[in-house]
């Protein structure tokens, strides 16, 4: 089942990213076949073919659509009521949400060897580094906000949409409280 809608509401190139990025994200890359790419957005191959000539320019435009999510994350980042580090470690926890599906595709498409995939990937890691860096002053505390969001992502990821204690809300809003106490001190 597509994550972000029905695939019938979206463009023909809009459903073609999705089906990849849902095959991806669930089964990895050796599933992510043309055929089946073709099959779960509802399209010949032929239909397919006709918007993406390749899984090459799949590829980039999935790493094009990361580009652009992580910056209009990393700005949001950086006007969070909560802080960016809350902000960062409280979205980690959103195992479905375009962006977070977007840099598990791209980490797939980077394990099977899309270079591309990492030089985006360590890109997007920059810019909340970055981010981080200008909130708490810090960039040990930066990197340490950065590697704990990952963490809870990673954990996210495993779980999938289960319950488990281990990510209880609780549990994290704690993290995100005790990471919210630490970075630029006060100005007297």
């Amino acid at each position: 089942m597509c994550q972000t809608g029905n695939l019938m509401e979206q463009s023909k190139p809009d459903q073609i990213i999705e089906a990849y990025v849902d095959l991806l994200v669930v089964q990895g890359v050796r599933s992510a076949s043309i055929d089946a790419i073709a099959k779960r957005s509802g399209l010949s191959k032929a239909g397919l073919l006709h918007h993406f000539r390749s899984r090459e320019a799949m590829d980039s435009e999935i790493l094009s659509r990361l580009h652009v999510l992580v910056t209009e994350d990393a700005a949001a980042m950086r006007v969070a009521p909560e802080g960016a580090a809350r902000y960062y470690v409280g979205t980690s926890l959103e195992y479905s949400s375009p962006l977070e599906r977007l840099v598990v595709a791209a980490t797939r498409l980077g394990q099977a060897g899309n270079n591309d995939a990492w030089v985006t990937l360590r890109w997007a890691r920059d810019r909340w580094f970055e981010v981080l860096v200008e909130a708490l002053g810090d960039d040990t505390l930066a990197r340490l906000v950065l590697l704990a969001g990952d963490g809870i992502a990673y954990h996210t990821d495993i779980i999938g949409e289960e319950s488990d204690p281990f990510l209880a809300e609780d549990s994290i809003a704690a993290v995100a409280d005790l990471i919210g106490t630490l970075g630029k001190p006060a100005v007297s």
